[in-house]
Parts: C-alpha cells; structure tokens; sequence
C-alpha cells in the first residue's frame, strides 16, 4: 500500500538546512564531503528544457503541473544516494511550492521553499529512505495540479545522509548581503563584486528612503554576458525581483540601479502604474538619488527636462491641446528594443516637476497613495492619446502628492487635468489631510 507522508509547511529556507522528506529507516552516518554536481537537462528525463540567465550553461529544466514529471535515476549501491540536492527556483507561490516526491512505491509532498523568482536558485536537500529494496531505482519530481506555481530545476547532487551542500564552485556564483544579491549568469563576470554590492547597497538605501519603506522581499542584480546582452538599445531591464546588467557596465554608478530598483517597488504593489507615469517616477528618483550620491546635490536631467516642459517637442508644444502623445508611451518592442526616448524624457519630466512642487517627503507620499488599490471603477490601464479621463485619474495620485496647484504645469505639458468631478483647476490640487 502507497503511504502519504506530508512535511510540515513553510519550512526555513536555508542552503545547508535538511527540508524534512523522510520515506524510510534512519541513515547511518558517515564521513563529511561535498556532493558531486550533475546538470539536471543533461541527468535527467521529463520536465521541459529552457533557457535561463543563471542556470549553470544556461538552461534549466521547467516544471509545472502541465510539464512530464521529472524521473531521476538513483545511483547504484555503494555511492551516497540517501540525500537528493536540488538546485532550483519558484514562482508563483507566495511561501511555498509543493514539490511531490516519489520514491519506492512511497510517495511524499514536501513544501519547497519560495524563492521569489525564476532566476534565483537555491540548493534545497530532501532526505530519502536507503532500505535495501530501494536499491537502483527512480526517483520522480513533480508539481500537485492546481497548485499554480512553477519550478526550475538547475542542478542534482547526491549525498550520503551527512554529506556537506554541493561545492559552492560547481554552480553560477552569488554574493549576498542580506536580501541584496549579486547574481553572476552563465558566461558572465563579475571583476570587482564587492564594489558592486557597494553600488546596489547604496542605491537601493537611497531609493528606500525617498520612498518611505523597504522592500518586502530580495533584491537581485543579475550580471549578463556583454556580447550575449538580449535587449541592444537599452542599458539595463528589470524583471520581477531582479535588475539585469551587462557585466562590463556593473561597475558604473550611473547604470540604472536605482532606475531599476523603483521598478521593483513597483511590482510589491497593487496595481501597476501606466507606463507614463512608471518611467516618470524610475526616472525622477534614479536623477534624485545620483544627484544626492554623486552630483552634488544636482539633479543632472532638471536643466534638459525644464527646457522641455517650456519649449516642448515634436511630440507636444505648450498651447497645444491636450493629451500630450507621450502619454500612449508603448511597451518596449517585441526584439527588447527601448521605447522613443522622447516618451522617457516627458515622463520624467512631468514627475520631477510634480516632485519640486511637492518638495521634501514628495515621494514618500507618492508611495503611501500608490499603496491603496484603486477604488472600484477607476482605471490603472495606459491612457492612450485620445482617452483624457484615463490620463487624468492616472495623473491623480501624483498630484495630489504634490500638495500644491500644478495645473499650470500640467496644462504646458498637455496631460488633461482636472479629472472628471474634481474641483476646477485653481483648487485641483489643494492640500489635504491624510
């Protein structure tokens, strides 16, 4: 008879820390020693070969409800094969990933821990029954159906019941400062870590206090191969939990750090932002923080953007009616191409003025309105040129952030304003009490 052995949930996620799958009699110890490491694509049978950014080689073996299980043959008797490490990586569960395990007629479902994103992968051990009727063998990784989460299996090593994790050197390399990761993928290098981790360290500090808060869950920054770099026109890319660079810019201060980190701030919250008003506010913190870092205080784009908003550009001119086209800013190409700039440049523009207006904690207050999910009926989706109540209830919340009457500003660079009911615009934007 097939017994159902269920792990406690929610166990620590810790690399060296035993997962709790017991499907047999107690292991004799033996002599400490590092796990040898085996490719899971190449290992294996099942699941779903793809590429990944820090998979060992690049690809990984996907596994979701829908995918073949993964069957992993044990290795003869005589050679540690008591402990099954993992590398892998989940999405889409908020603490955990139930992994079903079945081994020798048994079958067991233990509770990997979450690790918040496809590219971050961590070893995991599961402790297997040595009976001698298990010997040779197979051993099948799947996912319970309904479950909606996704794992990527990277690696295998098999241990002997007391064998150390799988040597640090065999997989893609990390360097952790508490929830800041530095993350090298395949083919990529990392010349000076430790000024690197300086930077995010940095940059994300500053980012967390004009924002009011620290991030919910890690922060990564995944350092890609230059001469493999996947979007030609744009200097870095935010996905999730983890910013992406080239390795020959990671050393640059100025490289989107913060840019990207305001993004992932973004993703914790409960409605994404139009991506006027995304760019808009990535791009007027990333100039705040440099100027607060490195420039003296300077907000190195405030000249080129006040000379925008009172010139204008072939896309609007003051005097001309509103809505400025800049507002249907469109998604990035399909090839990871980056949008017209000139979207870019409006967007932080109009955020960056917004934020003099409201001056200290402007972004503080920003983050605290953005927080509350839109009542029923307002809309979060991207305006497009023609759709003015769309643009203005978009624009809401950064207004009204700014405690003082924009709408001067806000008629020059042609974002409709005030929104449907909203007061005329000499009091659009009076002070209120929060």
């Amino acid at each position: 008879m097939r017994r159902r052995l269920l792990c406690a949930r929610n166990v620590p996620c810790a690399a060296a820390a035993g997962v709790a799958l017991l499907a047999g009699a107690c292991v004799a110890p033996s002599r400490s020693r590092a796990a040898a490491v085996v490719e899971f694509e190449v290992a294996v049978r099942g699941g779903e070969r793809v590429a990944s950014f820090t998979a060992s080689g690049g690809t990984a073996l996907h596994v979701s409800a829908a995918t073949p299980p993964v069957v992993v043959a044990r290795p003869p008797v005589g050679s540690p094969r008591e402990r099954l490490w993992v590398r892998g990586s989940t999405r889409g569960a908020a603490t955990s990933c139930p992994l079903r395990v079945r081994c020798g007629g048994v079958e067991v479902q233990v509770e990997l821990p979450a690790t918040g994103h496809r590219d971050r992968f961590e070893w995991t051990p599961l402790e297997l029954a040595s009976a001698d009727s298990l010997s040779g063998g197979e051993v099948e990784l799947s996912l319970a159906e309904g479950s909606g989460s996704e794992l990527w299996l990277d690696q295998l090593a098999w241990g002997d019941g007391s064998s150390d994790a799988p040597d640090p050197a065999a997989s893609p390399r990390v360097w952790r400062d508490g929830a800041l990761e530095l993350r090298a993928a395949a083919g990529a290098r990392v010349f000076d870590a430790e000024w690197v981790q300086h930077l995010l360290r940095e940059q994300y500090a500053a980012v967390a206090r004009l924002l009011g808060r620290e991030l919910r869950g890690p922060l990564l920054v995944v350092a890609l191969p230059a001469a493999q770099w996947p979007r030609p026109g744009a200097g870095a890319f935010q996905q999730g939990r983890a910013i992406y660079l080239r390795d020959d810019e990671l050393h640059l201060p100025w490289r989107s750090f913060a840019h990207e980190i305001a993004h992932v701030f973004e993703e914790e919250r409960a409605t994404a932002l139009p991506r006027f008003w995304s760019e808009g506010l990535a791009c007027a913190l990333a100039d705040e923080v440099e100027a607060r870092l490195y420039d003296r205080g300077v907000p190195r784009a405030r000249v080129r953007w006040g000379e925008l908003l009172a010139r204008g550009d072939a896309l609007h001119r003051p005097g001309d009616p509103p809505p400025n086209r800049a507002l249907a800013f469109a998604s990035p190409a399909a090839d990871g191409t980056a949008a017209d700039r000139r979207d870019y440049e409006w967007a932080g523009a109009v955020v960056d003025a917004l934020a003099q207006k409201g001056g200290p904690g402007y972004f503080a207050r920003l983050e605290a309105l953005l927080a509350v999910p839109p009542a029923a009926g307002a809309t979060g989706a991207a305006a497009g040129a023609g759709d003015a109540a769309a643009a203005a209830a978009a624009a809401a919340p950064f207004v009204e952030a700014a405690r003082a009457d924009c709408s001067g500003m806000l008629e020059r660079a042609g974002i409709p304003w005030p929104p449907a009911g909203r007061p005329p615009p000499g009091n659009a934007a009076a002070p209120t009490s929060r």
